[in-house]
């Protein structure tokens, strides 16, 4: 699977694999999972057990790295 992403500042477009992009933003990923988690958990109802992910955080990659990570790429699609 390809990752097309654009830079917000510079409009610049790069493609890289899933792998490439896991290494490539690996600090944006952590610190988008630690911040999907915590504000996620909010929501749960005070009976689950179980809060939210980094399973969870991947299943909706695309929207929740452009919403939770800090950084100046954004996932514009995969191929």
């Amino acid at each position: 699977m390809k990752v097309i992403l654009r830079n917000k500042n510079t409009n610049e477009t790069i493609t890289v694999t899933l792998e490439d992009f896991k290494v490539r933003f690996n600090r944006e990923l952590q610190s988008g999972i630690e911040a999907y988690c915590k504000d996620n958990k909010s929501l749960l109802p005070s009976f689950c057990k179980k809060g939210p992910t980094e399973e969870d955080f991947y299943q909706s990659l695309r929207f929740n790295f452009n919403n939770y990570c800090k950084n100046e790429w954004y996932i514009e699609k995969f191929r």
